[in-house]
């Protein structure tokens, strides 16, 4: 299989406010020899259109970066 490298945008949308994650999913396919790896690189996060990306890496990464990745991982 080939590897993969695909960008996307992971939006958490409520009534008041909308989270947009962009992000870059790496995906590397092992074989009977070498394991497969992956990897999540967090591009830009936005609330609403402010830039918190920064805030985001602070305080908000080990809340939210697992759902991230499984959203990566699904829509591959």
């Amino acid at each position: 299989m080939k590897d993969i490298k695909s960008k996307g945008t992971y939006c958490i949308v409520q009534d008041k406010y909308t989270l947009s994650i962009d992000y870059t999913y790496y995906v590397e396919w092992g074989d009977y020899e070498t394991p497969g790896s992956e990897d999540l690189e967090i591009t830009a996060v936005y609330l609403d259109e402010a830039d918190i990306t920064d805030f985001y890496w602070d305080y908000l990464l080990d809340i939210i970066d697992e759902e991230v990745i499984q959203y990566a991982r699904d829509n591959v």
